[in-house]
């Protein structure tokens, strides 16, 4: 059995991982906005099934968002929030071989 190797760089994250730090990251801006989380979820949410793609345009496949094309559409769409605020956006897989 041949399994090709999938090397993604580190600024991509899968769909999933993503949506797992959903609830936290709108809550964040949702806060610094003043505004509603549950629209700046669904906001964020239709974004990253927006730009979520498959690696090389593989008709089936785990889906991934390019970590900082989100974080730069956020800015775009939310402002330039203070330092705090920065720090609460989609972040990249950690590395796990050590």
């Amino acid at each position: 059995m041949n399994k090709k190797h999938i090397s993604l760089p580190c600024a991509w994250l899968s769909l999933q991982n993503a949506e797992i730090q959903l609830e936290s990251v709108a809550a964040k801006w949702a806060a610094d906005l003043k505004c509603d989380p549950n629209i700046v979820r669904e906001e964020i949410r239709h974004l990253l099934l927006q730009k979520a793609t498959v690696p090389f345009n593989e008709p089936i496949g785990e889906k991934f968002v390019n970590v900082s094309e989100i974080n730069l559409e956020l800015r775009q769409r939310y402002g330039s929030l203070p330092y705090r605020a920065a720090h609460h956006r989609i972040e990249p897989e950690k590395d796990r071989r050590g």
